[in-house]
């Protein structure tokens, strides 16, 4: 069983699961128009100083074409050591990724204590923007992902409980496959700590967008 703390990678990965209980729990007449605010304001600058932390360069997209019709490909492996804020983790979910795959803006992720955090974001679904309020516990060992939602809201409204397991199960079938296919990935430590998540392990030592096969 993973070591069920706080995790960069979960927090992502639970918002995408939320694209399913959109369509799962029949929301479609939300209330709100705005993602509740956390307090957590994260930058690009935020962005740039995960990645220098991580000692990572984050590849140039394509000087032509769609982005879409590339994607990033990883490759080598080397150590990974560091602490990343709120406002680190939020940034690197919200910047610089393409929308095709990566329906994800204004994330906000706050460490509430212990194995726990909530997230907020706008997520886009069938042409809207939907606002997105999770929280729950998570894990990571190696690079497998193991999480448990306890509470998610979409437009204002709370998603019932019985259908939270299903976007468990969900998540983790999308984002583990993924996960292996990142040569070099592969979290040994995470700790919750006053500054930030503390993660030790490896991770990629290179990226570059390559043209879709």
């Amino acid at each position: 069983m993973p070591d069920r703390k706080g995790c960069l990678i979960a927090v992502i990965a639970a918002i995408v699961a939320v694209i399913l209980l959109v369509v799962g729990v029949y929301l479609l007449f939300g209330r709100s128009t705005k993602p509740q605010d956390l307090d957590v304001v994260p930058s690009e600058a935020d962005f740039q100083s995960a990645l220098d932390k991580a000692g990572l360069v984050w590849p140039e997209p394509p000087a032509e074409g769609d982005i879409s019709d590339y994607e990033r490909v990883y490759k080598g492996s080397k150590p990974l050591d560091a602490t990343f804020t709120e406002e680190e983790i939020s940034a690197l979910m919200s910047f610089y990724h393409d929308p095709s795959y990566w329906p994800i803006k204004d994330m906000q992720v706050h460490l509430t204590g212990g194995n726990t955090a909530e997230a907020s974001a706008i997520v886009t679904y069938a042409g809207r923007d939907w606002p997105v309020y999770i929280s729950g516990t998570a894990g990571i060992s190696g690079n497998v992902l193991d999480v448990s939602l306890a509470s998610v809201r979409v437009a204002g409204t709370e998603a019932p409980s019985e259908y939270l397991p299903i976007g468990d199960d969900f998540l983790e079938d999308v984002v583990n496959p993924r996960l292996a296919r990142i040569p070099g990935f592969n979290i040994e430590s995470l700790e919750v700590t006053d500054e930030g998540v503390h993660v030790t392990g490896t991770i990629w030592e290179t990226a570059e967008y390559v043209p879709r096969q």
